[in-house]
């Protein structure tokens, strides 16, 4: 009765009974997760320590909210804001690790990785490392905080 010539996949368009011929794609061009993920963290190390939003990482990408957030869940575990906030908060650490405490303030190194809200910074920083951002601070550098930071920065 059909022949294979007559099946027609789901993804065919049907015009009249007749299959259609596929123009160029509309839309944005696809790039491979890998080719995204790398684009995010070049922009990541670009731009640390200023605020970074969710639109400005779809604006790069190409990629809808939606999408970078299943990537991010899938790379990380975790969706993009959460992942933004947690290596804003280790670079935080790293800063405060080799500040001095008789120059600098809390408030000061938050607000320079575009940080505004410093009591939400401070419950989230307990919640991550166990420790308020002020006993950091005042802690004697255990000589590795240098090699830290340069590592997350360098």
């Amino acid at each position: 009765m059909f022949s294979a010539a007559h099946v027609v996949s789901k993804r065919t368009p049907i015009v009249s009974g007749t299959r259609a011929v596929r123009g160029p794609r509309i839309g944005r061009p696809r790039a491979s997760r890998t080719q995204i993920m790398a684009r995010i963290t070049e922009m990541l190390r670009e731009r640390e320590a200023s605020p970074l939003r969710l639109a400005d990482l779809c604006e790069v990408t190409g990629v809808s909210e939606r999408t970078l957030r299943t990537m991010f869940v899938e790379q990380f575990g975790v969706g993009p804001k959460r992942y933004l906030r947690t290596r804003k908060l280790q670079a935080i650490r790293a800063a405060l690790i080799v500040a001095d405490p008789a120059r600098e303030t809390v408030s000061g190194i938050t607000r320079r990785f575009g940080l505004s809200d410093i009591g939400r910074m401070a419950k989230d920083y307990n919640a991550l490392f166990g420790e308020y951002p002020r006993v950091t601070l005042m802690r004697k550098p255990r000589g590795g905080g240098k090699a830290y930071y340069a590592k997350l920065f360098g």
